[in-house]
């Protein structure tokens, strides 16, 4: 049976469509690989999981109201590519520079969207599940534990992805990707081998 709301709460639901749909298209637009229609559901998909929440939505502060609406966006394409691996992300643009560092100089903003590129073209030439790893690790901030739940694979895969993501960026690009916090990296490592995550094998 279908899920039905009020009429004041679809009126607000309603007014967050035409807020966040045009952002959330090219979202999901990108990540399957331009596939209009495929991106065209997941927004019609996640906005009807907006309307059946809507009374826990409307509390939401709007920048915790829309990080939910692209979790849950995230979360049906993950679904996709655990469905079909043709159905892979590719990536317009790896991450915004105001993303990487805040104060930095314009010619260093320069340096870092050249080798952004770089890396672009890098991460696009991937295995598709490398690619969604790296997609997950360094765009979307995801740690090992949520990338294994989000791709059905257990951590250790993770972690194997990521080192040859890693190699293969530095080959690339050389050793300065100022995105790869390789710190970080490794104490997620260290973290996942003292409470490892189970999962299916990809």
């Amino acid at each position: 049976m279908p899920h039905r709301i009020s009429e004041w709460d679809a009126r607000e639901v309603g007014d967050f469509y035409r807020q966040e749909a045009k952002a959330l298209f090219r979202y999901g637009y990108r990540l399957m690989q331009g596939n209009r229609a495929a991106a065209e559901d997941i927004v019609q998909e996640t906005f009807q999981e907006a309307a059946k929440r809507w009374t826990m939505l409307r509390a939401l502060e709007d920048s915790r109201r829309r990080a939910w609406l692209f979790t849950v966006a995230r979360n049906k394409v993950a679904d996709r590519w655990r469905i079909d691996l043709r159905e892979a992300p590719v990536l317009d643009v790896l991450s915004p520079a105001d993303k990487m560092c805040d104060g930095v100089d314009v010619h260093q903003r320069v340096i870092d969207s050249i080798v952004l590129d770089k890396c672009w073209k890098a991460i696009k030439q991937m295995p598709s599940r490398q690619h969604q790893v790296a997609w997950l690790r360094w765009h979307d901030g995801c740690d090992t534990a949520q990338i294994g739940k989000l791709l059905g694979i257990n951590s250790s895969t993770v972690r194997v992805h990521l080192r040859n993501a890693r190699t293969a960026l530095k080959s690339a690009v050389g050793p300065e990707v100022r995105f790869l916090d390789e710190a970080a990296d490794r104490n997620q490592e260290d973290a996942d081998c003292r409470d490892p995550i189970g999962g299916a094998e990809a």
